[in-house]
């Protein structure tokens, strides 16, 4: 701190000298006296007038890069719906609440893809193989994964923003992680007004953000096992599900699992990875579900334990009535328990134990006692 207050106290002395300062970051942190020598600064990170002065808009791309991608098809006639897959790729930062304000791609992220794209044909993605991915070279704080294995809270997106513009991170003692997630390029603003929330900008980000939580872990990301888990989620193959992801877990070493909150963090990296919409700690009127993942034909609600049960699981769901506020979505509902079982004082292998249950809340509904009165 005291090398970026001596670095202020430079640029003030000379503000006679200097016009148009432009100091930028990944992150900014409040600490008393560390920018009281330099306290003219104006803050624009989320002035509509300067949203777009960072990045690409998609219309800069189609302007200016739209000789490249050009080029691109016409060496990989695979690529029909090129522009799209590189707009979910790279597209999707906001820096404003104004949703007329264009989103914007990151330069270098952009730039280094397209350049793979047509120099490296190798790195041309197919169906089951991942696009060229550079946005983690650009830095990824290692503060920020160890505190998400310690609050797996920020992982729950998208989630409202209370307050706009969002408050600064005050205290590196007691960071916010949901505030280091969006400062620090994970998270974006979506939505706008009383729905203004936050969420991953695009497809890149997510997988590499999930990617180095399992890298953390020692879990490394494999396509072929996604696939399987995936396919298993798709059809609601419970044992299918329970083997694949039995598989995936003895890739890990068994100290690094050791409560419901490691395994809860592990699964919903594994739900990014599969490209699913999840959301952890899901709140309703009754409680919080441990995982909720959204396919485009049904939704699981999982409750997760550790050396536990299932009944112990079952029991909980039915309690707190998880997934209930979602029962007028007009999809199949499913409730997925999963109890991790490993005791190191017996010689017994650890094992998952599952159940899958269709949800039904007009039959729940029907056949518990009613506690309404007329008067």
């Amino acid at each position: 701190m005291a090398v970026l207050r001596e670095f202020y106290r430079v640029l003030k002395s000379g503000e006679l000298s200097l016009h148009y300062v432009f100091i930028t970051g990944i992150a900014r942190f409040g600490h008393t006296n560390l920018f009281s020598a330099l306290n003219n600064l104006v803050d624009i990170s989320w002035d509509d007038r300067y949203a777009t002065l960072c990045g690409f808009t998609w219309e800069d791309v189609e302007c200016f890069l739209a000789p490249h991608l050009t080029r691109i098809q016409a060496d990989w006639p695979e690529s029909r719906d090129l522009r799209a897959r590189v707009y979910a790729q790279c597209n999707g930062y906001r820096f404003s609440q104004n949703t007329e304000v264009p989103t914007v791609c990151n330069p270098y992220t952009l730039t280094s893809c397209l350049r793979d794209l047509m120099e490296r044909p190798e790195t041309r993605p197919d169906r089951h193989q991942d696009w060229p991915r550079h946005w983690a070279e650009s830095g990824t704080p290692r503060f920020l994964i160890d505190l998400l294995h310690q609050d797996r809270r920020a992982l729950s997106v998208p989630c409202a923003l209370e307050q706009f513009p969002p408050p600064p991170v005050y205290s590196l003692q007691r960071p916010n992680a949901a505030m280091l997630m969006l400062q620090t390029g994970y998270y974006t603003l979506q939505g706008a007004g009383r729905d203004l929330r936050l969420d991953y900008p695009n497809r890149e980000v997510q997988l590499t953000f999930a990617e180095s939580l399992l890298a953390s872990c020692d879990l490394m990301y494999s396509s072929r096992l996604m696939q399987d888990l995936y396919g298993a989620l798709a059809a609601s193959d419970e044992s299918g599900f329970q083997r694949h992801l039995t598989t995936y877990l003895y890739n890990m070493p068994y100290d690094h699992l050791q409560s419901e909150h490691s395994y809860t963090l592990v699964m919903q990296a594994l739900c990014l990875l599969l490209n699913t919409d999840s959301q952890a700690e899901r709140h309703n009127w009754a409680g919080r579900s441990d995982l909720t993942v959204f396919l485009p034909d049904r939704i699981y609600v999982f409750e997760l334990k550790y050396n536990d049960t299932l009944l112990a699981a079952e029991a909980q769901r039915d309690q707190r009535n998880y997934g209930w506020e979602l029962a007028s979505r007009g999809v199949l509902l499913y409730e997925f328990h999963l109890n991790f079982v490993r005791d190191p004082g017996t010689r017994e292998p650890p094992r998952i134990a599952c159940s899958l249950r269709k949800l039904d809340f007009a039959a729940e509904a029907t056949a518990r006692p009613s506690s309404c009165r007329a008067f």
